[in-house]
């Protein structure tokens, strides 16, 4: 039997369908105009990338060859890249069209869930044309395009996690947040931001039988998955001391260089 819900619901995606198209051309506008530029020469630190996933695709593991206080993740993605689409930079920027697009839908979603579907695609169309801009470097494949896919997915998994207090949804998104923080350091704040965001929701929207203390739980095992995988992938590579040193004593000794005066 059809539920009244269900009609209403279905009525509700067919009305969306203008907004369905509406990012349907922005990723055409996307495509149209990345497409010109893919075959622009690899910025420094894409270099820096590229060789790190081509070390990986050679058996040779991060921090072997190649040393640096990033965390591993940008690399593997790399490698992923480099394996599908070739050693190129007409390779490395169509990788980078492709998670741009991928940005681009998850801001849609986003948008859409919280504000209504002319809110997600309008920020889908700012998000596709601000990304491109010379100021955040648009058109290189740095870190940053990627720690944003994974930011984001963690945000949406968040958002459907609290709505069904689905635990395992919670895992998912911190999850997800974790990796961000695997391809840059700098996803930390998306991790505090995911943190901060779901316990505020937990405690105002709290209703008889939730469990807090799960959701925190759920969301903090996703969180550090990534990084205990990373470690002990890179303790069964041989190269964990290496890994400590420059994510961590290194990184650490670097960050202290300047006072807070100075900065």
């Amino acid at each position: 039997m059809i539920m009244l819900s269900d009609f209403k619901r279905a009525n509700n995606k067919l009305a969306d369908w203008p907004a369905w198209l509406g990012l349907l051309l922005i990723i055409l506008a996307t495509v149209w105009l990345r497409w010109h530029l893919l075959g622009v020469a690899l910025e420094r630190d894409e270099g820096e990338y590229a060789y790190g996933g081509q070390l990986l695709l050679q058996g040779i593991p991060p921090y072997t060859l190649l040393y640096n206080m990033k965390l591993p993740g940008i690399y593997v993605l790399y490698a992923l890249l480099i394996k599908l689409l070739g050693a190129s930079p007409w390779g490395i920027h169509a990788g980078l069209l492709m998670v741009n697009i991928i940005n681009s839908i998850l801001i849609f979603l986003i948008g859409r869930r919280q504000a209504g579907a002319l809110a997600g695609v309008a920020a889908a169309g700012v998000f596709a044309v601000l990304s491109m801009g010379q100021p955040v470097q648009g058109v290189f494949a740095n870190a940053e395009h990627f720690v944003i896919m994974a930011a984001l997915s963690g945000v949406l998994l968040l958002l459907m996690a609290l709505d069904s207090q689905a635990l395992w949804g919670m895992a998912a998104a911190g999850f997800m947040f974790g990796c961000a923080f695997i391809i840059k350091q700098h996803g930390l704040f998306f991790i505090l931001w995911g943190a901060g965001y779901g316990l505020g929701r937990c405690l105002l929207d709290r209703r008889p039988g939730d469990r807090p203390w799960a959701w925190a739980l759920s969301f903090s095992l996703g969180v550090f998955l990534p990084y205990i995988i990373t470690c002990l992938w890179l303790y069964e590579a041989g190269v964990f001391s290496k890994f400590w040193f420059w994510t961590i004593e290194y990184a650490s000794r670097y960050s202290e260089m300047l006072s807070w005066a100075d900065a």
